[in-house]
């Protein structure tokens, strides 16, 4: 099958947004290469562009033209080809990549390869002089999460490699690679076998009862070329069989996941599963087994990888979303943290009377305690801690100090927890509505950026529209027909607290996603039907799961009940909510309805 580019100004399909970045572990990347081949092998380059990580080779192949594109996040570089209109006149590369340009143009692509257990492509290409000598370059792309790279390199006098120019140069020093125009290139190290076969099984063995990660990484360890994803397969696998050692388990089903692995990976014909988890997007060849959610399937893994670069450049044109994005994880990463010292002293509260026990029978046995101990034991066999620093009488009083101290803090402490536990939900559910609206409209993107701004104590950076018609537009966007029934989608936190506490009646229905971060669904029915159909229900619950941080899974829990049993939490944090009287079903994810209030 041939690879075909898709196209850059191909309307995005929903489902593909508001997952984690895609990564590709080394089979991956070696499919990925293989489908570049098919279609770029013997193209003309017209022009390098781009800058810092950002590359796009415009190759034209049979007429057709056709982009190269490599987007080198460190969270998940990708590289895919897709279709575009440019023809001429195109705008050679800024900085590093303006350099080399020239050197590139015109230049054929003769392969496009893989290097073996590696997240590296070489785009090997071309050009003849005026004098007819060929002339070979090679460009690299390092695929590497957390330090990707892109290299031109060109044939060295003693058979190797040199760097022409580099995205990144660096200095490694302590024994690590230096990245340097001019030096010599260096790949980056391989994964290496940790132990040998011998030390493997002693491992399985000791940690047999282990949990699915601590033995996958035990397996990759084993054998690199096993990557993460395809060890926890092995692992789910393993444990289906019955008896044996753990470690003839996993590697005989090691040993069977490799040759599908591989045969796989060689047949570009073959589709690509896809895992949409809520930290990043996993994609392979075979069928993985542990991810909870149920793969989709694309014909080939360029197809994913264009659409997901296409949505990552979309993601970094607002660059005002980052900025938010870090300062709500660090909310939430402080707010965590204290939660988790809190509920330390909560805990060594509940164990007051221990520290009331330990003062007593220190002076109960002042006598009998020897100066500078570290403990004492009664004669009944009790324990106690001592600090040699102190005397018997200051380690007595220091524990009647934290029981005195740990049953003073209680109160305060459960009231904080509290406090804590809703401003993580709410800092989790701005941090969706940031993510969420990359894809609004421009306005409406403004509108929840100045909420979000408002509710972090951040001066506003943009200007949010505050027209009554301006609200009536972005309301009737997200209003539906069901049967003659109005379904209304909230946009943002102050959005969902005005339709469930305004528009929404006492007895109209409340839908929201079970658990995590999502829209407030309102259905308002008419006045002759104030009881929901099982298909108004269904739709109106798509919508929530559809409107939701868990928008790309197979199925959501969807909770639903009246109006009236929906209240504010109290907070002063708009859309938070308490609600009873409620039932759950559960569908799938639904974004829009044709039918649409206009």
């Amino acid at each position: 099958m041939r690879c075909k580019g898709v196209k850059i100004d191909e309307p995005f399909v929903g489902g593909w947004r508001g997952c984690g970045p895609v990564v590709l572990d080394s089979w991956m990347v070696d499919r990925l290469a293989r489908e570049l081949n098919r279609s770029l092998a013997g193209a003309r380059i017209r022009s390098f562009q781009g800058h810092a990580l950002d590359i796009t080779l415009l190759c034209y192949r049979r007429r057709e033209a056709t982009a190269l594109s490599g987007l080198l996040s460190p969270t998940g570089p990708l590289l895919a080809l897709r279709e575009t209109a440019e023809t001429s006149g195109t705008p050679e590369g800024r900085g590093w990549a303006g350099g080399i340009a020239p050197l590139l143009r015109d230049c054929a692509i003769d392969a496009i390869t893989a290097v073996p257990n590696d997240r590296i492509i070489h785009v090997d290409v071309r050009s003849r002089s005026a004098f007819g000598v060929p002339s070979r370059h090679r460009v690299v792309f390092e695929l590497e999460p957390r330090k990707p790279n892109v290299l031109v390199l060109r044939p060295a006098e003693d058979g190797g490699w040199a760097i022409l120019a580099a995205a990144k140069q660096i200095r490694g020093g302590s024994g690590s690679r230096d990245v340097i125009v001019g030096e010599t290139y260096e790949p980056p190290p391989q994964p290496r076998q940790r132990f040998d076969l011998i030390q493997f099984e002693n491992l399985a063995a000791a940690l047999a009862d282990a949990d699915e990660r601590t033995l996958s990484r035990l397996l990759s360890d084993f054998d690199p070329t096993c990557t993460p994803p395809l060890a926890r397969a092995c692992i789910r696998r393993a444990t289906e069989q019955p008896g044996g050692a753990l470690a003839t388990r996993l590697l005989t089903a090691w040993n069977r996941l490799r040759s599908e692995v591989a045969a796989a990976c060689a047949d570009t014909s073959k589709p690509v599963y896809v895992y949409r988890l809520d930290a990043r997007t996993i994609a392979h060849c075979v069928p993985l087994g542990w991810p909870s959610a149920a793969p989709s399937m694309v014909a080939t893994l360029n197809e994913l990888c264009a659409r997901e670069l296409t949505a990552s450049r979309e993601r970094s044109s607002v660059p005002a979303m980052s900025g938010r994005r870090s300062k709500l994880a660090k909310m939430i990463e402080r707010a965590r943290l204290e939660r988790e010292s809190l509920e330390r002293a909560q805990r060594e509260a509940a164990a007051a009377e221990e520290f009331r026990n330990a003062g007593d029978l220190i002076y109960a046995n002042l006598a009998a305690i020897e100066p500078a101990s570290d403990s004492f034991i009664s004669a009944d066999g009790e324990c106690v801690a001592l600090d040699p620093a102190l005397s018997p009488k200051e380690n007595a009083a220091q524990y009647f100090r934290r029981f005195r101290k740990a049953r003073r803090g209680l109160p305060q402490i459960a009231a904080r927890l509290q406090t804590l536990a809703e401003n993580m939900n709410y800092f989790e559910q701005l941090a969706w509505e940031v993510q969420r609206a990359v894809d609004l409209p421009s306005q409406e993107r403004a509108a929840v950026l100045a909420e979000v701004d408002a509710a972090t104590g951040a001066q506003a950076k943009t200007e949010a529209p505050r027209t009554p018609h301006a609200q009536t537009q972005g309301s009737s966007r997200h209003a539906f027909t069901i049967e003659g029934a109005v379904v209304h989608v909230g946009r943002s936190p102050q959005d969902n607290d005005r339709l469930t506490f305004r528009v929404a009646g006492p007895e109209d229905y409340w839908f929201h996603a079970r658990g995590i971060p999502g829209a407030h669904v309102i259905l308002k029915l008419s006045e002759r039907h104030r009881r929901p159909s099982e298909s108004q229900i269904l739709v109106a619950a798509e919508l929530a799961a559809g409107h939701s941080r868990a928008a790309n899974a197979a199925k959501v829990e969807v909770d639903y009940t009246q109006r009236k049993h929906v209240r504010r939490r109290g907070m002063g944090k708009p859309g938070l909510v308490w609600y009873g009287h409620f039932a759950t079903v559960a569908v799938a994810p639904r974004k829009e309805r044709p039918d649409a209030v206009s």
